[in-house]
């Protein structure tokens, strides 16, 4: 029984060794591969893709500002109930199991634990321009994005 297992060691071993020596040299010795030098790229050369956004113009009373939304985003309202402030965010049309679109109006009637006066947002027939009721807004970088958002750049209402 223990000469079977020998056997069958030893002819493995010269299997395997016999295969990997015909192996090894078609890999090392193949004049028919070069490389052109002209062809490779560095990563300097490589300029990253921008992402493509579409510009959106607010109207708070005489107050116009613009935020950029990426390509699958769009200005939606939002809150971020810790500090009870009113955003414009650029929201994701596909958040995870949930999908989203864009109203024609909106003005955080949903928001219920926000006791402040809320503005209403309706947006124009030229497709890219909302027109709101007066309200006290700036734009913000935020530090962190709120669920759903497509970047940190929002309109903070106060």
């Amino acid at each position: 029984m223990a000469y079977k297992k020998l056997i069958a060691v030893v002819t493995g071993v010269l299997a395997t060794g016999s295969a990997g020596s015909a192996i090894v040299p078609t890999l090392t010795d193949n004049p028919a591969v070069q490389q052109d030098s002209k062809a490779v790229t560095t990563a300097t050369e490589v300029k990253p893709a921008q992402p493509q956004e579409k510009a959106y113009t607010f109207h708070f009373g005489n107050k116009e500002l613009k935020i950029s939304c990426p390509l699958n985003s769009f200005p939606d309202d939002s809150t971020d109930y810790k500090s009870k402030t009113m955003y414009v965010i650029c929201q994701l049309k596909k958040n995870g199991y949930f999908y989203y679109e864009q109203d024609k109006t909106f003005g955080w009637e949903s928001f219920h634990g926000i006791w402040k006066p809320k503005p209403k947002c309706v947006f124009q027939a030229d497709g890219g321009t909302y027109k709101c009721t007066d309200a006290n807004v700036e734009i913000k970088e935020l530090p962190r994005r709120l669920d759903g958002m497509a970047n940190r750049t929002v309109i903070q209402v106060n």
